[in-house]
């Protein structure tokens, strides 16, 4: 699988200090993550509901002031927290798409999804971090986390729900065409939220 390239993450809020690894004064300052695009894991449909990565944020070892974790938000079209979305944490990145473990945290009311990271990892001689999150549901995979060298740093993402491609060409004829079109497109939508919110 293809890892998104310098330009995708450069048109999100995408941390530059998720580059690579960088330290001063002994304090880690920037780690190597990744990201894996929806598209280039399965087949998407025009209308397929898909969760988009758009903010990825490293927290340095100073700013993280001792905690380390990794919190993950999901927001809906319109930037509201989405109640009921079920955000994975798992590991190891290693065995993507499978995993050693993975846990799921339901976001609701004024929380995010939240866990802390207890694996440790040489990051100056392996690449990514043991750690990987995602929506449930077809979704970009955020991975390359860890705690460098057992050093306590933190990340956070947020992920937001979209709608893959074009549904349709605006409907033309008649009115009642038009019409019928409108809730045919509406009905379709319905059905796929509900598959991704059972």
């Amino acid at each position: 699988m293809q890892t998104a390239t310098r330009d995708v993450l450069n048109s999100m809020a995408w941390d530059a200090n998720l580059n690579g690894f960088r330290t001063d004064g002994g304090k880690v300052r920037a780690v190597k993550c990744g990201l894996l695009l929806a598209e280039d894991q399965t087949d998407m449909q025009p209308g397929d509901v898909f969760y988009r990565l758009i903010a990825a944020t490293f927290i340095d070892e100073v700013a993280a002031q001792g905690k380390h974790e990794v919190t993950v938000d999901v927001i809906d079209e319109n930037g509201r927290r989405l109640d009921g979305a079920v955000a994975q944490h798992g590991w190891p990145w290693e065995v993507w798409p499978g995993h050693d473990g993975m846990v799921e945290m339901t976001v609701f009311g004024a929380e995010p999804a939240k866990w802390e990271l207890w694996a440790d990892y040489p990051a100056d001689r392996t690449e990514y971090g043991p750690y990987w999150v995602k929506v449930k549901g077809v979704s970009d995979v955020f991975f390359g986390m860890g705690l460098p060298f057992k050093h306590h740093v933190s990340f956070v993402a947020v992920y937001q729900r979209m709608v893959y491609g074009e549904i349709d060409p605006e409907p033309t004829g008649d009115l009642d065409a038009r019409l019928e079109m409108i809730q045919h497109k509406i009905e379709l939508l319905a059905e796929r939220f509900d598959v991704v919110f059972k």
